[in-house]
């Protein structure tokens, strides 16, 4: 990594860090400003859900894809959900809808084939499961 500003070279990013906070007594926010003016790359610095702008980590990390923003935040929270995949795998929301239905597939047949190996080990498996039938309560 070379300073753009004085031209210097160092190892990696964290010690291009260290150097624009030491010799050129830059900030947090210098240091986005400097982020903003070299590194920056185009599609970033915006919030994936609501387009404002994002929260700056740091030199070496960059943006994070999401605004600072309760409902923003809480779209990343809630797994499961398209929001959650455009946030954790970095997708468009067409693309993270297509990937919230393969993986909502993926977990019903999961789900099915534990039911059927169960079903194979012990034939009254759903018998007595199920609260409406005499094997149930006759395990209980």
């Amino acid at each position: 990594m070379v300073c753009k500003i004085c031209n210097k070279k160092y190892a990696d990013i964290n010690g291009l860090a260290i150097h624009l906070s030491k010799s050129h007594k830059y900030d947090h926010n210098m240091l986005k400003d400097y982020y903003d003016k070299y590194l920056k790359k185009d599609n970033e610095g915006k919030c994936c859900f609501c387009g404002s702008d994002a929260i700056f980590k740091n030199l070496s990390k960059g943006y994070h894809n999401i605004c600072d923003s309760k409902d923003c935040l809480g779209k990343t929270r809630a797994t499961g959900t398209y929001q959650f995949y455009m946030y954790k795998y970095n997708l468009s929301e067409e693309d993270a809808k297509i990937k919230q239905s393969e993986i909502a597939l993926n977990r019903g047949e999961k789900i099915k084939n534990g039911l059927d190996k169960c079903l194979e080990n012990n034939s009254l498996f759903h018998k007595e499961k199920s609260h409406q039938s005499k094997d149930y309560w006759l395990k209980r």
